[in-house]
């Protein structure tokens, strides 16, 4: 059929305008398409840049960066910012500005759940709790307490200080009770109230509404408590032996002199007039000195008069104390416990019991009852008695099987009434041969005994301790007392029989007793504890100093000084070159500390050995990890005895002087950088060949103001010529030779862009 040319041009208009309507959508499509990505990359954009916003935290309290200071800057960037993102989406956010090791405590904290699984008010809440500040709301007052204005701050500053401090106290929360009792609290410092202020802290931490009188009937509560414990644990002493009596006899002189024959010759000059008589029939008893005017002596014996009446009225009271006869001291208190005890298997339970050789029979608490298994028991008629006569409670008999020191047997033990009271008596010792035999041979020994001697009368002699002769007369058994002297020998020493030490030794503590004729031992009573704990100090030991490094850098010194001005100073000494480092720090922190060796570390190098001594910041696990991940070994002085680090020591004095010294005369940077480079380039006495300091550490001179008052010709070395051929070649340099006063243009880069300037060569 034939198509007319109306129909193919109606035919072509319908398929423009399908073809058109098809372009359309086509267009509409990729405007739509293109609109999307272009969003979805605003959007992008727009979360990275939120995501770059916040900044990583990192817990540091020591900075006070915690996590809720952290989230109160950030915090409107999640409420407004990010209202459009889900809970899930906040979390990932957060999770993400955390740094890599606090995001590894909080996932540990959670587990076993997932940081997915945690809402994102939990998840603030949280991480407040971990990585907040971790002291107690005491110490946060108590610091407030303590805030002064360092020096380099304004006035500005220190408000911020104060404002910033008085939020943390929570001023508006403090009632007037808790007020007082933080002042009560901040008060007791003494030593003696330290136990008794932990535990009001404590309390007060429990019970923040307690008042003051609360805190006073409280305390003394704790006072109390603490008297009852100290009498309950004071051990009670026996009836009658409170006290020492000594028994003192009195005798007439008419006695005296009858007992006693008057020796024909006296034993030393007259220390009236230095003749061969008794003092008591000089001559020059009324006579007044012409030398020094006074009366009882001869002129030439006034210091021997002066020395022989002190050495008189030593004798007398020597005399006076020998008529002691006896004395008892029937109780001590404070010896060591030096009770035996023995390990063994009963009925294959490992049990231990006392050794008791004056216990006829073995006896069990209850409490060891129980680590056997409550085997049964039996009843006994058995009675027991105590060494007191006191009658000892038997609940009954229990059948054993017991391996001890390599003997098997079976045997029964009795069980008392009490929980600590377990004894390997006689009867489980004699089936054990080796115990039995150690006991059958002490108990045969022969003890030599002799009668009982008193020495009547021990007189003077001028002789030695073994080679003085003393004449002792028997007593009759009948005398119910004797009276003896001891009179002085050379060495001052009281010598005693063996017989009678036990109670000599107790009577006469503060005496030393030494060896006699007789060969008696050694009794002295430094070996009573209680003399030894009030002793003084013993002769200081032999000094071990520091072994002589052979190199730079090979130990370092480190202590602290300070506060100076409101800083305390790190201070660092090389103990080969004597080259000082020192850092101001604001705070005493094993983080601090750490920061600032590692830049020393990264100068110089890292030291063999780091001397130290017990501060906190150096005993810190932080430090030990840090000195480990080092290689460095640490050594730390002894508590109390700063000589040990002594480098250090006698460094922050030289420092601390400077100090006070420069004060006034600028700021502490600058004072403490003219200190150092005095002190590096002053030749030291101590160091090798007395060079300086910079001279050992870097092998050269540095170069101070000094050296510009007389200037020298120093050869400023050798052009590098290969260098300048090769630059001249590759950009096709041209040597340009300038005169005076010739006109040139230079180029100006004041302005933008640059300009040519015209100059004047001077």
């Amino acid at each position: 059929m034939p198509v007319s040319l109306d129909d193919l041009k109606t035919i072509l208009q319908m398929q423009q305008a399908q073809n058109e309507a098809n372009q359309t959508k086509l267009l509409d499509a990729f405007a739509r398409m293109f609109s999307l990505q272009s969003s979805s990359a605003c959007q992008s954009d727009k979360h990275e840049s939120i995501i770059n916003s916040i900044s990583e935290f990192q817990y540091d309290p020591e900075a006070n960066i915690i996590f809720s200071s952290w989230f109160h800057r950030c915090e409107d960037i999640f409420r407004v910012e990010c209202s459009h993102l889900d809970d899930a989406a906040k979390v990932r956010l957060l999770l993400r500005r955390l740094g890599t090791q606090e995001y590894n405590k909080y996932v540990n904290f959670i587990l076993p759940q997932n940081p997915r699984d945690v809402s994102f008010k939990d998840t603030v809440q949280i991480l407040s709790d971990i990585f907040d500040e971790q002291s107690s709301l005491f110490n946060t007052r108590y610091k407030c307490f303590q805030i002064t204005k360092s020096p380099e701050d304004d006035y500005l500053t220190y408000a911020g200080k104060v404002n910033r401090q008085c939020e943390r106290f929570k001023i508006n929360e403090i009632t007037a009770d808790q007020f007082k009792c933080l002042i009560f609290i901040c008060g007791l410092k003494n030593e003696e109230d330290a136990d008794v202020r932990t535990r009001m802290l404590a309390r007060i931490e429990q019970e923040p509404n307690m008042t003051l009188q609360m805190v006073t009937t409280e305390c003394q509560r704790l006072l109390n408590l603490k008297h009852d414990t100290a009498m309950v644990q004071q051990k009670v002493k026996p009836s009658g032996s409170d006290s020492i009596n000594a028994l003192r006899s009195i005798k007439s002189s008419k006695q005296n002199c009858t007992s006693r024959k008057q020796p024909a010759n006296p034993p030393s000059p007259c220390w009236f007039c230095g003749a061969w008589h008794f003092a008591k029939f000089c001559p020059f008893k009324n006579h007044k000195c012409r030398k020094c005017h006074r009366i009882g002596h001869k002129e030439g014996h006034c210091s021997l008069n002066k020395r022989k009446t002190k050495h008189r009225s030593e004798n007398s009271k020597q005399r006076s104390d020998s008529q002691i006869k006896t004395t008892f001291a029937t109780f001590k208190v404070g010896f060591k416990s030096r009770r035996k005890f023995v390990n063994l298997l009963v009925n294959e339970k490992l049990i231990r019991l006392q050794l008791d050789t004056a216990s006829d029979v073995t006896l069990i608490s209850k409490n060891t009852w129980h680590k056997l298994g409550c085997p049964s028991i039996r009843p006994t008629e058995h009675v027991a008695r105590n060494a007191s006569g006191d009658i000892v409670k038997l609940t009954g008999e229990v059948l054993c099987n017991v391996q001890l020191m390599g003997s098997k047997f079976t045997d029964v033990c009795y069980l008392t009434n009490r929980h600590d009271l377990d004894l390997l008596g006689l009867d489980w010792i004699a089936h054990v041969d080796t115990l039995n035999k150690l006991l059958d041979e002490v108990c045969s020994q022969n003890v030599s005994y002799d009668s009982i001697q008193i020495p009547n009368d021990i007189s003077k002699s001028n002789a030695s301790d073994e080679s003085s002769s003393l004449d002792i007369n028997e007593l009759n058994a009948s005398d119910e007392t004797c009276s003896y002297d001891l009179s002085e020998s050379n060495n001052s020493n009281v010598m005693c029989s063996h017989h009678v030490k036990s109670n000599t030794a107790d009577s006469l503590p503060s005496h030393k007793i030494s060896k006699s004729n007789t060969s008696d031992k050694v009794c002295a009573s430094e070996t009573s504890e209680s003399h030894v704990l009030l002793s003084k100090c013993p002769r200081k030991a032999e000094l071990q100093s520091w072994p002589s490094p052979e190199e730079p850098w090979s130990r370092i010194h480190v202590d602290f000084a300070g506060p100076f001005q409101g800083t305390y100073f790190l201070v660092c000494v090389d103990a080969y070159s004597k080259w000082p480092e020192i850092f101001p720090i604001n705070q005493i922190t094993s983080q601090q500390t750490i920061m600032k060796l590692r830049q020393l570390f990264s100068r110089f190098g890292v030291p063999d050995v780091l001397v130290t001594d017990n501060g906190t910041q150096f005993i810190s696990s932080i430090f030990s990890d840090f000195c480990k991940r080092f290689g460095v070994k640490h050594v730390r002085s002894p508590p109390y005895h700063p000589q040990s680090n002594g480098q250090a020591e006698r460094f922050v004095d030289t420092f601390k002087r400077a100090l006070l010294k420069a004060k006034g005369e600028g700021k502490i940077e600058e004072i403490l950088d003219d200190f150092l480079l005095v002190y590096r380039t002053t030749p030291n006495p101590s160091t090798p060949n007395q060079m300086s300091p910079a001279e050992i550490m870097f092998g050269r001179k540095v170069r101070t103001a000094l050296d510009a008052m007389k200037p020298q010709q120093r050869d400023i070395g050798k052009r590098n010529r290969k260098m300048e051929n090769q630059f001249d070649r590759h950009h096709g340099a041209k040597r340009r030779i300038f005169q005076k006063n010739q006109k040139v243009y230079v180029r100006d880069f004041r302005y933008s862009p640059p300009q040519w300037t015209s100059g004047r060569i001077l």
